[in-house]
């Protein structure tokens, strides 16, 4: 009061909610950073990365613009998702998300207008069908432009080549549910929040099981699912420990969730490690030890 008008300082319990924001969007990136499949398809600068990407892009573009005027942002979401499309049409379940989660809300209005952007996007990748159909291309290079998927793969020999993965996905979905779910016949606070993880979680993951059954292989359909997996699982636990009411408590949830973070991450690192720590994987060592033994030098 003897200040005069002005900003409020900031209130101790504003500080532990910004922290506890920022540990979760730091164990959240973490966990994507450190993910097999994710690492595996950096590292080759695969298409499926690249697409993942974008659709997040298109995704993030799609929650952010205003509602009213939607038809004005229309053209920049589609075009967004289009071109993750055109990269590997496996995104199509994250471009979805927006749809889903209005429905989940029961907001018609705003779901119609999803799927308006999710059409439109559609419609452009249905571009590259009609240029393929007036080349003259055979049926093996029709099919990779399109994206057709190899053959089907075993499910469990997917399991056994990613399980790292596949803890972190069925967790984030577990952990979804967990925080959208209604407590005493009301929503909670962040319903919309709730809702949006919910849908993101659910749709991906049913997306990647659905390419993996039509005979993409889990290299390719489940790293669309990882990211939501990821922030669903580190808000969940951020959750656990402020909704926990005596500081010990607190104390017993923060250690409970900070070992089995950590114990997943440390998990991550040594797959990491194993995989790309060696030799073994030098792949430009071994281009330029080939080039060397080929070919005389200058």
């Amino acid at each position: 009061a003897a200040a005069g008008p002005g900003p409020a300082p900031p209130q101790p319990a504003d500080r532990s909610a910004t922290l506890r924001r920022l540990a979760v969007a730091a164990v959240a990136g973490a966990l994507v950073a450190l993910d097999p499949l994710l690492v595996r398809g950096g590292r080759a600068a695969t298409g499926t990365v690249l697409a993942l990407a974008l659709a997040l892009a298109a995704l993030a573009l799609a929650w952010a613009v205003p509602s009213r005027p939607y038809l004005r942002w229309l053209p920049a979401v589609g075009a967004a998702g289009g071109l993750a499309l055109l990269v590997s049409p496996l995104a199509l379940p994250v471009l979805a998300v927006p749809t889903v989660a209005a429905l989940l809300e029961a907001r018609y209005q705003e779901a119609w207008r999803t799927t308006a952007a999710l059409g439109l996007a559609v419609g452009l990748w249905l571009l590259l069908p009609v240029w393929v159909a007036g080349q003259d291309l055979g049926t093996g290079q029709a099919g990779w432009l399109l994206g057709r998927p190899p053959g089907r793969g075993s499910l469990a020999a997917s399991l056994a080549a990613s399980p790292l993965s596949w803890l972190l996905v069925a967790a984030g979905l577990v952990a979804a549910i967990q925080t959208w779910r209604p407590r005493s016949g009301a929503r909670p606070a962040g319903a919309t929040q709730g809702a949006r993880r919910l849908a993101w979680a659910a749709a991906t993951t049913g997306g990647a099981l659905a390419a993996m059954a039509l005979g993409y292989p889990v290299d390719r359909a489940l790293p669309f699912a990882v990211p939501a997996a990821a922030v669903a699982l580190a808000f969940a636990s951020g959750s656990a420990v402020a909704a926990a009411g005596s500081p010990r408590a607190r104390r017993m949830v923060l250690a409970g969730a900070g070992v089995a973070l950590a114990g997943l991450l440390v998990a991550q690192g040594a797959d990491w490690g194993s995989r790309y720590g060696g030799r073994a994987d030098d792949g430009l060592g071994r281009l330029v030890a080939t080039v060397a033994a080929q070919v005389p030098a200058c």
